[in-house]
């Protein structure tokens, strides 16, 4: 029973998808940190990395959505951190079944189911009239979560990402590298943030009960992911 005067705080149960990158991994830290998350679905090709009693990983390749569907039955929250590059995926075509089919599968899968929360970790320059294939992809795949019914969407747009990532991206490596010697020069908007900074605005963001469309750049989550209590 709750003391006197004291404030209910609702647990929600939130399903992951992307958990093994850079983002989606401290988001699953997140999550298993905050005590307003009871049960993290993990839906994915590979299995975590590490258990936890809070956890449950379910195996699913993400591209038959009729199979996926019974998973975002009951789900508060789905926290969507899918994302390649063009070197990793081999070609543009096996890059957008990743960053556009997959996280549209998953937006009309958490809307039909009436999912109240989705957050997409997209990326700085997103435009679905770029002619840079990862830019345009990624304002695709915003453009097409727009047209969904959300009782809340969120859409954080990082720059640069910083943390230690599992799988090899020589370019983004030495980006990371270098980045002291121009991230200054960049706007605020756009300049470098690390992926536990996204992770812990993502977090905070879906405690909220606000209704509406929201899109986060870098600065935003910076701003955003200090007021998450420690």
């Amino acid at each position: 029973m709750d003391k006197p005067g004291s404030l209910h705080r609702p647990q929600r149960r939130v399903l992951l998808l992307g958990y093994s990158g850079m983002v989606g991994s401290a988001m699953l830290e997140q999550c298993i940190r905050s005590d307003q998350v009871y049960e993290i679905l993990c839906l994915g090709r590979k299995e975590p990395a590490f258990t936890h009693f809070k956890m449950r990983w379910i195996a699913s390749d993400l591209l038959h959505p009729g199979q996926d569907a019974p998973h975002y039955v009951a789900i508060d929250r789905v926290f969507c951190a899918l994302g390649t590059t063009l070197r990793q995926a081999g070609s543009v075509e096996a890059f957008r079944q990743v960053d556009y089919q997959m996280v549209v599968n998953a937006a009309a899968l958490a809307s039909q189911c009436q999912v109240p929360y989705f957050g997409l970790v997209s990326s700085v320059g997103a435009n679905p009239h770029s002619l840079i294939p990862y830019a345009k992809t990624k304002g695709e795949s915003e453009e097409a979560l727009r047209r969904m019914q959300f009782q809340r969407l969120s859409i954080f747009r990082p720059g640069l990402l910083l943390g230690q990532r599992k799988a090899s991206r020589p370019a983004e490596a030495l980006a990371r590298w270098t980045y002291p010697l121009w991230d200054w020069a960049l706007p605020r908007s756009a300049a470098s943030v690390h992926a536990q900074t996204v992770a812990c605005a993502m977090l905070l963001d879906s405690l909220k009960e606000d209704q509406g469309e929201d899109i986060f750049d870098s600065q935003q989550i910076k701003i955003l992911a200090k007021l998450l209590p420690r």
